[in-house]
């Protein structure tokens, strides 16, 4: 069974949102108070190393350039992170290890000799009561599957309000689901 290593990528949506948030990237916004525009990218690429020079963005292992102009003003957040995982999966040096990763969690996967259950829980903390029902039902079956029934129990409850209507009953127990899933985390780690 696969085990969390650590709390790292806890704060990875945050950071994600703030960038998507700050529209069209210029030189200045490499950092967004704490956070670092190249770590969050290492994090959205599944931790592939990622560098900026003045405004060109690169892979520090090649040192070949990913995007000559990413932070000329030109490109959000999200068009970054797409040109660059684009350039990562035709790359010839990450696509040989492409092969002998596990695969990444989506809701709705079940049991595997792959599972990827640090993939769940982080999964897991980025639900809320707004995503969508199909989308939790889907997140609720597979933890279900790989008996993680004592750290989903909550996320059960919250599909049960916002299936009856009441997606503001259904908040309570989405803040108790995600402090389950942080604690079973640290149980792991």
């Amino acid at each position: 069974m696969k085990y969390i290593k650590s709390l790292d990528g806890l704060n990875e949506a945050r950071s994600t949102r703030k960038y998507q948030r700050a529209g069209k990237l210029g030189y200045n916004d490499q950092f967004l108070g704490r956070d670092s525009l190249s770590q969050t990218l290492a994090e959205d690429l599944d931790g592939k190393d990622v560098g900026f020079d003045h405004i060109s963005l690169y892979d520090v292992n090649t040192g070949e350039n990913i995007l000559d102009d990413a932070l000329s003003g030109k490109y959000t957040y999200d068009q970054i992170l797409k040109t660059a995982e684009k350039w990562y999966k035709n790359h010839k040096m990450y696509k040989e290890s492409v092969v002998n990763e596990a695969k990444k969690f989506k809701p709705g996967d079940m049991w595997s000799n792959d599972f990827d259950y640090d993939g769940m829980l982080k999964y897991a903390l980025k639900v809320n009561e707004k995503t969508p029902i199909k989308t939790l039902n889907a997140l609720f079956d597979s933890a279900t599957d790989v008996n993680y029934h004592t750290p989903f129990r909550n996320l059960g409850i919250a599909i049960d309000w916002i299936e009856d209507g009441d997606v503001k009953g259904a908040k309570d127990y989405i803040k108790m689901f995600h402090k389950d899933i942080k604690n079973e985390i640290k149980s792991q780690s």
